[in-house]
């Protein structure tokens, strides 16, 4: 194929300059950083502040423990309880919530009316047995959060009792097997 004459160059790089530069200007600021975020989250490149500063809006630990959970410097405790804690202090609720799943086994966020709950969280300094719900609410530049443990105790077991009858009202032998195999299906 024969190469292009040089106005003829020209004049298709103007066209497609001409067509490509109101689709870049139509997009919005934020869906331009949106989509910048998410090609770098997906290449990998995301620009992590160096080891020894925080991110911007990000809570820096003290040596206080609820819990086994390390409470944010910016936070201080307000009330406690035995099964439960309330802090409160200058944070932000974005910046709250990534430090609570940073230091913590979160697997879920929800919203709840004006808080932010997370339920059945575990705490590793805590134990695995332990579960807990981390509420996160805001008011005005300050933020609030209720750490409330909500592991389950084990029910006492009824006096005069034996293991074996135990077993049986639970419909198992006390080697573990069910008692009626028909009830299983």
């Amino acid at each position: 194929m024969a190469a292009l004459p040089d106005n003829r160059r020209l004049f298709v790089a103007l066209l497609l300059a001409a067509n490509l530069i109101p689709v870049a200007c139509t997009r919005s600021h934020s869906e331009r950083i949106l989509e910048a975020a998410v090609s770098n989250s997906a290449l990998g490149t995301t620009t992590a502040p160096p080891l020894d500063h925080l991110a911007p809006g990000e809570l820096k630990a003290s040596s206080t423990m609820a819990f086994g959970f390390p409470i944010p410097s910016s936070m201080s405790i307000e009330r406690a309880f035995p099964n439960a804690i309330h802090l409160t202090g200058v944070a932000d609720v974005q910046g709250l919530v990534s430090y609570v799943r940073r230091h913590s086994d979160a697997r879920s966020v929800e919203l709840r009316g004006n808080n932010i709950v997370l339920d059945f969280v575990r705490i590793p300094a805590a134990g695995n047995d332990r579960t807990f719900r981390f509420e996160i609410s805001a008011q005005s530049r300050n933020a609030r959060l209720l750490i409330k443990e909500t592991t389950l105790a084990a029910a006492p077991p009824e006096p005069g009792i034996t293991d074996a009858e135990r077993w049986r009202r639970a419909g198992m032998k006390p080697n573990g097997e069910p008692l009626d195999v028909a009830q299983l299906q």
